[in-house]
């Protein structure tokens, strides 16, 4: 009797085992349905691109990146109409809309950047990098035009503006996301055996949430066999290991020449500003441009001294 408890016991552990496996390891496979606006570089870019060996995981990258310079476009712009109407310093404001004008430039670069190419993954991360860069410089300037309480106020008057844009950009991500995710679920209903996978037809479509395919996939999981549970585990473990080290190469790759790629497109943005771009603007631009190749330069020769930005033009 006791050892019939006992068995009873360690088979409900078992189960219970399997199914926080189950639950930990499917949701690695996808990708985030959540359509963050947040951007930053570090280990939070490395998880991104793990959904990038895959076509579609680089379109919906490379879309979110759009999609969050175009927010930061839009709110900068706005920013700047409202500093016009309280400064009469045309001067500084000039130097914000240069700082916006090269954002946009990234736009374009991020617009063209091929999702199909090898070298994908390389130039999402080096864009985002160079986005983060100059939503900071942007940010770092406002607060030397306006004190604290003002700069917050200016923020919550924009905080929530968007455009048919975004809101257009946003729903691409969606579907793309619902593609990719129906794709994985395909591997995954793949080491199941088998087993009816009508729900990710219905997801994917819309009409049925991933945590509903995820609780279906633990309800089969649950019904096999120990043998078959612990198969099922070793290769959704395997097929993510693969996957993770190839996106790992992708990221190897790509931080090797990473200061000599940022170079080139610099060099590119410096002999290539559009005509459209005029005046002070232009000034502050093609000065900023050469300050951080003059940057990059030290950098590569072990300078430590930091260029400062604004004034001047190109001489």
């Amino acid at each position: 009797m006791i050892s019939e408890g006992v068995d009873n016991m360690r088979k409900i552990l078992s189960i219970v085992l399997i199914m926080t496996l189950v639950a930990t390891i499917v949701p690695s496979t996808l990708a985030n349905e959540v359509d963050t606006n947040n951007v930053e570089i570090d280990t939070k870019t490395q998880r991104e691109v793990q959904i990038m060996g895959h076509t579609i995981g680089a379109q919906i990258r490379l879309l979110q990146l759009e999609k969050v310079i175009t927010i930061k476009i839009i709110q900068g712009e706005h920013l700047i109409s409202l500093l016009t109407t309280l400064k009469n310093d045309t001067t500084n404001i000039s130097e914000l809309e240069a700082i916006l004008a090269e954002l946009k430039l990234v736009k374009e670069e991020v617009q063209s950047a091929d999702p199909n190419a090898s070298d994908a993954v390389q130039t999402f991360i080096d864009l985002k990098n160079d986005s983060i860069n100059l939503i900071i410089e942007f940010k770092t300037k406002l607060h030397t035009l306006v004190d604290n309480e003002t700069a917050e106020k200016l923020k919550l008057q924009i905080k929530t503006i968007t455009n048919e844009t975004v809101e257009k950009l946003g729903k691409k991500i969606r579907n793309l996301v619902r593609e990719y995710n129906a794709n994985q679920l395909h591997v995954i209903w793949g080491f199941l055996k088998n087993a009816n996978n009508s729900s990710i037809k219905r997801y994917k479509e819309g009409n049925c949430s991933i945590e509903k395919v995820k609780q279906n996939i633990s309800e089969i999981a649950k019904n096999m066999t120990y043998q078959k549970r612990y198969e099922f585990i070793l290769q959704i473990k395997e097929y993510n290991i693969h996957r993770v080290a190839q996106v790992q190469q992708h990221i190897s790759t790509a931080l090797k020449g990473f200061q000599e790629r940022k170079q080139e497109r610099l060099e590119e943005r410096l002999n290539n500003i559009p005509t459209n771009i005029q005046g002070a603007v232009k000034e502050h631009l093609e000065q900023n441009l050469l300050n951080a190749l003059d940057h990059l330069n030290n950098k590569q020769n072990g300078k430590t001294e930091t260029p400062q930005k604004g004034g001047g033009g190109k001489k």
